[in-house]
């Protein structure tokens, strides 16, 4: 133990001597031999220096920015478009790791680390770190799905920072369409447990387990109103190189669309062709359809509640009730 502590303080001198010059591959180095070889390290050291290398552009090259998020309210939404990425990524040679939502390479993470739990204040306080190691893992692009709102804390810490992020695609669904899915799966539920999801963000701090109960991180989704907000704001996506998406557009004209994601990834500085006969041959093999609903009812007291809470936001993108 004194032993390691004597290595440890020499590795921080010399890591702390790197930084004052600058010196970039060294400080990559040591970085990897402290923290990411070593599944004892303490994170909350490293934080404090990914925290420190974030806030400054010299040392931006220290970070692959090798993340692609693909993100929704619901995860099935975003199946279409993660199949689309491996297709077209694949396509043009580019290597990346297959979708997988965010909370599942997190757990893998946290396994070799024996963390048991990762509460939301975990998730705010470790965002980087947790980000930094899982892209750390290899250069290729990582895409990672998460139903998340997009969160910036009193300290200035964000859901994502835009050196370890490439781009994000936020898709975006009908919430009256999401209401009645639940509605429908819940018919005989009297207390409108099918509005909660949409309207409540208490109880949309979504625990999820792994291995039963021995590890369990939070995932802080919000509201509907709340996550899209979050999302589709226009500082968020100008910093993050964000790319909104209605399911409904994408249906109506899915080669426009498909040609605007790609598009943007190559605004991205992702090495792909905008070819529009690959487009429309992906797109006669794999069409997106959304699902109609027979049976669309709502009450009037069911969509009183649901105008107050998520109406102002439907509006805006152009969502109304049907009935």
């Amino acid at each position: 133990m004194f032993l390691n502590k004597i290595k440890d303080k020499y590795y921080y001198n010399l890591l702390n001597t790197f930084i004052e010059k600058g010196d970039v591959i060294e400080i990559r180095s040591l970085i990897k031999k402290i923290f990411i070889s070593n599944n004892n390290s303490d994170l909350n050291i490293l934080n404090n220096y990914i925290r420190k290398f974030l806030s400054e552009q010299k040392f931006e090259k220290l970070f692959n920015k090798s993340l692609i998020w693909v993100n929704s309210f619901e995860d099935s939404s975003c199946k279409y478009i993660n199949k689309f990425l491996e297709n077209i990524l694949t396509h043009n040679n580019v290597s990346f790791i297959e979708p997988t939502r965010y909370v599942e390479e997190l757990y893998d993470f946290i396994k070799i680390r024996n963390i048991f739990k990762v509460e939301f204040e975990d998730m705010c306080n470790m965002s980087y770190v947790y980000q930094y190691f899982l892209s750390e893992k290899n250069k290729s692009l990582k895409i990672f799905n998460s139903s998340a709102s997009f969160f910036e804390t009193a300290s200035n810490i964000y859901f994502t920072h835009y050196f370890l992020t490439r781009s994000y695609i936020y898709i975006i669904k009908n919430p009256y369409e999401i209401f009645q899915r639940n509605k429908m799966k819940n018919i005989s539920d009297n207390k409108i447990n099918h509005m909660q999801e949409l309207i409540a963000g208490d109880i949309n701090d979504i625990q999820h387990k792994f291995e039963g109960d021995t590890y369990s991180i939070s995932e802080n989704r919000q509201n509907w109103s709340t996550n899209v907000s979050s999302w589709t704001n226009p500082n968020v996506i100008s910093t993050f190189r964000g790319f909104i998406l209605r399911e409904e557009d994408l249906a109506s004209d899915t080669l426009q669309k498909l040609s605007e994601v790609t598009s943007h990834l190559i605004q991205s500085g992702i090495d792909l062709q905008l070819d529009y006969s690959y487009l429309q041959n992906y797109i006669s093999e794999n069409p997106f359809i959304i699902e109609s609903l027979n049976d669309f009812s709502i009450s009037k007291n069911e969509l009183k509640i649901l105008d107050r809470d998520i109406g102002d936001i439907a509006n805006k993108f152009d969502y109304k009730p049907k009935f």
